[in-house]
């Protein structure tokens, strides 16, 4: 009997900078804090997702690779920033999470030219509009409604306010990242913990 091929689960994403993890992981702590429950993400788990592929024969990979070089050769670098806080409501899978500031149109043309590039080798398209957030929390119990909190930590946030460490009264300044590749990584639990791991980097703008 011939045996199933092996299948791993990927997704593609952009990573963020340390200055743009850390006020993000700053902003995870003030809303861990204030939420009745919920799964907060690890610092060395946030990202921007672009495309989800979901269980995928692991032979494809080189397939993968070159859809995704050649999507990001005609893509120019550019850079993003941090926007506001929001909320998916999905009962007992509510996520938080944070937007962007802008969305350059470079992002959005990275966006629908690896869709493209994926569609091209039998990976069927997002059929909803690309909305663009950084998830750091799943599975969220509110205490408070959610409005409430954002607000609250849009003032806080204006005032300068330590939102991680409130007697220091400083706040780490706003991160304006660049963005220079699209990784495709690598989806996989550890111990009950889950593990993203990239297995390639197409660069943008490089030519393939």
């Amino acid at each position: 009997m011939q045996s199933r091929p092996e299948t791993i689960r990927l997704f593609t994403a952009i990573e963020l900078n340390d200055a743009a993890r850390q006020q993000l992981v700053c902003a995870s702590h003030w809303f861990e804090a204030r939420v009745a429950a919920g799964r907060f993400m690890p610092p060395e788990n946030l990202h921007l997702t672009l495309n989800f592929l979901g269980e995928t024969a692991a032979d494809r990979i080189s397939d993968i690779q070159a859809a995704l070089a050649a999507a990001a050769s005609g893509c120019q670098p550019f850079s993003l920033e941090l926007g506001e806080p929001g909320c998916f409501p999905r009962g007992h899978n509510t996520l938080l999470w944070m937007g962007l500031k802008q969305m350059p149109q470079e992002l959005v043309k990275l966006y629908h030219a690896s869709e493209k590039a994926l569609a091209a080798i039998g990976f069927p398209a997002e059929k909803r509009r690309y909305s663009p957030h950084l998830t750091f929390a799943r599975s969220v119990s509110f205490s408070r409604p959610f409005w409430e909190l954002k607000a609250e930590y849009l003032r806080e946030l204006a005032a300068g306010k330590d939102l991680q460490a409130p007697e220091r009264q400083t706040w780490p300044a706003a991160a304006v990242w660049p963005v220079a590749e699209l990784v495709l990584f690598l989806s996989s639990r550890l111990c009950g913990c889950q593990i993203y791991t990239p297995l390639f980097r197409a660069k943008l703008g490089d030519i393939v």
